[in-house]
C-alpha cells in the first residue's frame, strides 16, 4: 500500500516492483517468494491481485483484507510444507489446502522448473505464464538475475528476521495508511 501510494499505472510498475524487493531484502532481510509474486501482479496491473489487499479503500478495510490475505497466505505455505508439519507435529502428515479462492490458487501453485536445497533453505526457479504485461523483457532478466543472485547468496544461511524491527515497521505502515 505505502509503495502504491506513488502510482500504479504500467509506467511505475518496474519502480515499484524494485522498491518492494529493495524493502525485502534490506529492511526484512528476507525474500518471501508468494510475497514477492503478489507484489509482481499487483504493481504489474493485475486488478483482481489487487483487490486482495484492498488497494484504494480506507484504512479499515486495507487492513482486514491485508490480514485476511496474510492468514490465507500463511496457510497456504504451511501446507505445502509437510516435511515441516510433520516435525512440528511428531508424526507424518499429508496437507491438503483447499479454497474457493481462485487469486490465492494461482498465487501458491506455481509450476515450478527447479529448485535447490542447501539445509534449511530452498531456491525455487518458477515459470510463469501468467505475466502482468506491464514489465519489460529486459527488466524481468534483470528481475530474475538479481533474485537469482540473491537467493544464491543466502543459500544454506540462517535467516535472521528482528521481530521488534518488524514490529516497527509494521506500525509506521499502518499509521501512514491515515495519510
Amino acid at each position: 500500500c505505502e509503495i502504491s501510494k506513488k502510482g500504479l499505472g504500467a509506467n511505475r510498475a518496474e519502480k515499484n516492483l524494485t522498491a518492494f524487493i529493495d524493502w525485502m531484502e534490506n529492511d526484512l532481510n528476507i525474500i518471501l517468494g508468494v510475497d514477492y509474486s503478489l507484489a509482481r501482479d499487483i504493481f504489474g496491473g493485475n486488478s483482481k491481485s489487487r483487490s486482495m489487499i484492498k488497494l484504494g479503500a480506507g484504512k479499515k478495510k486495507i487492513l482486514a483484507a491485508a490480514m485476511g490475505t496474510a492468514w490465507d497466505i500463511l496457510h497456504a505455505k504451511m501446507s505445502r510444507n509437510k516435511k515441516q508439519l510433520s516435525f512440528l507435529l511428531n508424526d507424518k502428515v499429508y496437507p491438503v489446502f483447499v479454497t474457493k479462492d481462485q487469486i490465492l490458487s494461482e498465487l501458491i501453485s506455481p509450476k515450478v522448473n527447479s529448485y535447490e536445497k542447501s539445509g534449511i533453505s530452498q531456491l525455487s526457479r518458477l515459470q510463469t505464464s501468467n505475466s502482468p504485461l506491464s514489465y519489460s523483457d529486459d527488466f524481468m532478466k534483470y528481475l530474475n538475475e538479481r533474485l537469482e543472485k540473491i537467493g544464491l547468496e543466502r543459500m544454506g544461511k540462517n535467516a535472521s528476521v528482528d521481530t521488534e524491527k518488524v514490529k516497527s515497521i509494521i506500525k509506521i505502515l499502518e499509521d501512514n495508511l491515515d495519510h
